[in-house]
């Protein structure tokens, strides 16, 4: 008695791309392509014992062993000796046409290679693969290229589209700025238009910068407020402000890949009407320039990091917390000494941190504590009479190449002469604006500024205004100032303040400019020098009162 023949085992493979929306194509319906994998299972004896159906996947950009449900059944192809799936279960993939299951000739070239090292087979039901014969191997490479091409025609074809759209200022789908929305245009497609109610707060935002509000303030305000985000999610305080501020959607152009869309004359494209002006823009930019500057704040950084200096060998002092009794307690002491990875340079001894941060803000405020801030605010103003006589020289040029040039050429170049003309019309009639600098009271002194920051506040604000401390410890019955805190070769500062608390001896490098420095105005008289005595402390703008 013969024995029964196994039945050959095939997984039928179903994809669906998300680009395939067209009625007048069968192979976007699941259903007729299973019809078709069942019919052709029939034909052959097969028996279909899974199904692979994977919707809304792209072949281009998924691998079909990377797919959700299809790679389950296959090994991971890319890998030299590749491991994975449930290959026992089958042998054989049925799919509706090559596309169904690979639009890459690499991906479709790794199939065919592992199915004939596994002794599996491929099968389109239009025909044209069918790795049990050798035309079906051949047709199987032939097709596979074609399908690559077609996949790279359509990506041009979209691309072009978009850039199209871009061309013509219309929006093409995607993301959108915040202060922006879409709607559909008379003439067809859709233009970005002002929001009726982000427009404004966006507007709000930029008024409050230029104005120097931090971006935090005016996050915990929008907060209170209870506005939207732009994404809907998160509070405002965590929102990042600054990509938003950066955006030339605010001067209504439009933008791709972070490039503005410039016209076949180098014009930008206007994707909206702006919503700031250009001089508005211009300020928060050289507004959002000095924010980004300074590097200030740290979290949980000692108001003196990086700024006091040991008094005996120069090297910065380290922050130290210790905690006895449930108290803490700061000390500072020279890097030189407390370095254990190193060997150690110095010997000097900690010092009280509260002690040594009294004494640098006694000093300070003494100074310029009663100086009021001011704000300088900068404008570069809006001058096209440079593109204006480019754009003049180009017309001329294309004026003189006109008027001897027979009627085809012309016809050719009067579109660029009408577009040319239209622009230098355009910036004839722009007014130009210069450069503007002016100072703002904010009616707050050093000291407002000082009271009503934290640690990390304090640091930054002595950063900006250039100060330097050198401490040390001295013995108990030491009343003088020890000749290390002003010995300093490389020294270039307006004045030296010295300073003693207990066994804490301190001196304050101020610089030159130290009132341009504090106020924002590079006019401001130094309120240091050398015939400014100011009790308790010792001062000095040359030489240096050195009492050992």
């Amino acid at each position: 008695m013969s024995q029964k023949r196994k039945r050959t085992r095939a997984l039928g493979v179903i994809r669906l791309s998300k680009h395939s929306n067209r009625p007048d194509d069968p192979s976007t319906s699941p259903e007729r392509q299973r019809q078709h994998i069942l019919s052709v299972a029939a034909s052959k004896g097969m028996e279909v014992v899974g199904w692979a159906e994977d919707l809304n996947i792209s072949a281009v950009k998924v691998a079909p062993w990377k797919r959700p449900q299809l790679g389950l059944w296959l090994p991971n192809l890319s890998l030299e000796n590749p491991a994975g799936g449930r290959v026992e279960e089958y042998d054989c993939l049925i799919f509706w046409k090559i596309d169904r299951i690979a639009r890459s000739v690499g991906d479709f070239a790794l199939l065919i290679k592992w199915a004939q090292e596994n002794e599996k087979n491929l099968i389109a039901t239009d025909g044209t693969v069918d790795l049990s014969t050798s035309y079906g191997k051949a047709m199987a490479q032939i097709v596979a290229v074609f399908a690559e091409l077609e996949a790279d025609i359509i990506r041009e074809r979209v691309n072009d589209a978009r850039q199209a759209l871009r061309d013509d200022g219309r929006w093409g789908g995607g993301r959108y700025p915040y202060g922006l929305i879409p709607r559909q245009a008379e003439g067809g497609g859709w233009r970005l238009e002002h929001h009726p109610e982000n427009a404004e707060r966006l507007r709000e935002i930029v008024r409050r910068v230029i104005a120097g509000e931090s971006m935090n303030a005016i996050g915990r305000d929008f907060d209170t407020r209870g506005i939207p985000t732009p994404s809907g999610g998160k509070l405002w305080e965590q929102v990042h402000l600054t990509p938003i501020l950066r955006h030339r959607s605010l001067l209504g152009e439009a933008m791709h890949n972070g490039q503005p869309v410039r016209d076949d004359l180098g014009r930008i494209v206007q994707a909206s009407d702006p919503l700031v002006t250009r001089v508005e823009w211009d300020n928060l930019q050289s507004r959002l320039d000095q924010i980004s500057i300074p590097k200030f704040r740290q979290s949980g950084v000692s108001m003196l990091l990086r700024l006091v200096f040991c008094g005996r060998c120069g090297l910065p002092l380290w922050l130290r917390r210790k905690t006895v009794k449930g108290v803490e307690y700061r000390y500072s002491g020279c890097s030189g000494a407390w370095c254990a990875s190193q060997k150690r340079t110095c010997d000097a001894p900690g010092i009280r941190t509260d002690i040594l941060e009294g004494m640098i803000e006694e000093m300070i405020l003494s100074v310029i504590g009663g100086l009021e801030v001011i704000k300088v605010i900068e404008s570069a103003g809006d001058d096209r009479r440079e593109e204006l006589a480019e754009k003049s020289a180009k017309l001329a040029d294309l004026l003189v190449a006109y008027a001897g040039a027979p009627e085809s050429v012309k016809s050719r170049l009067a579109p660029d002469m009408e577009a040319l003309q239209a622009r230098v019309s355009e910036l004839e009639a722009q007014p130009v604006i210069e450069p503007e600098r002016r100072k703002v009271n904010t009616g707050k002194t050093f000291r407002d500024l000082w009271e009503s920051s934290d640690d990390e506040g304090r640091r930054g604000l002595l950063i900006e205004a250039g100060i330097r401390i050198e401490a040390m410890k001295t013995s108990a019955d030491f009343n003088g100032i020890p000749a290390r805190l002003s010995n300093r070769p490389e020294r270039d500062d307006g004045a030296i303040m010295f300073h003693r608390s207990g066994d804490v001896a301190a001196a304050i490098f101020l610089p030159r400019d130290l009132s341009a420095r504090v106020t924002g105005d590079p006019e401001a008289a130094t309120p240091v020098g050398r015939q400014s005595p100011l009790p308790p402390f010792q001062w000095t703008s040359l030489d240096p009162v050195i009492t050992v």
